[in-house]
Parts: C-alpha cells; structure tokens; sequence
C-alpha cells in the first residue's frame, strides 16, 4: 500500500506463541526480536493472527484491539488484513512442495482447522467494515 512505500515499518518477521509473554499484571511482552526487518505491517499483523489467537473470536478481538490502541487503522487497511488473513499458508507450501513429506501434516491441519478458520474469516470481514 502506498503509506508503507512512504513510511515503510520495522516488523518483526516471526511472531508466534514462543515469541509472545504474557506478564502476571496483564501486559503482553513480544521476544526475540531477532528476525526484525522493514516489512508489511498488515501481513505482519495477519500472520501474527494466525500464528497466535488458534482461530478463538476472543483472542483476534484482542489482538486486533490491542493493535488499533496504539495504531488505528483504515477501512482499507482492515480490508487488506483481512484478505492477507485468507491466504492459508499450509496450502501454499502443500502447492510449492507437494512430494515433501510435510505436505500430508498441512493438508490435515488444514482440514482439522477449516471450520475455525471459516469463522475467524467471517469475524475478521465484520470486523474490516467496522
């Protein structure tokens, strides 16, 4: 998008539940930052999506909340996050790599997941017309 042309952002390029701690007192702590590069902020924010809230409605309001805190975002904005959000990552590498024997275990996660991941797809549309 053309804000990040103008003002690209430092992301940190892997954020999953590892990276992620949770203090006694609530706040929220991401670690090992030593992947951080300039970056997309909306396929960071959906990859964190994925890799973090397990498809759980309360979980992806709270990141998605606790993000807009510091930086709202635009309808447009929301609109891209939510599209980057559908692009299932375990069928990308299954189409990349389709004798690799890893391939099986995305397809079952992929199909373990679908119904949760239908449902975080729909919040995440209300969500981006908000």
């Amino acid at each position: 998008m053309m804000k990040e042309t103008i003002r690209p952002a430092l992301i940190h390029s892997d954020i999953t539940s590892q990276n992620v701690i949770i203090a006694d007192d609530g706040q929220l702590f991401i670690i090992d930052w030593d992947r951080i590069k300039l970056g997309s902020i909306y396929v960071e924010v959906a990859i964190a999506l994925m890799n973090t809230t397990r498809f759980n409605p309360v979980f992806i309001h709270s990141l998605l909340h606790g993000y807009e805190e510091l930086r709202p975002l635009d309808r447009i904005e929301r609109k891209t996050i939510s599209s980057l959000y559908r692009l299932l990552r375990e069928a990308w590498f299954v189409a990349l790599f389709p004798r690799s024997p890893r391939s099986r275990n995305m397809i079952d996660i992929i199909e373990q997941t679908w119904p949760l991941r239908l449902q975080a797809m729909d919040l995440l549309d209300e969500w981006a017309d908000q």
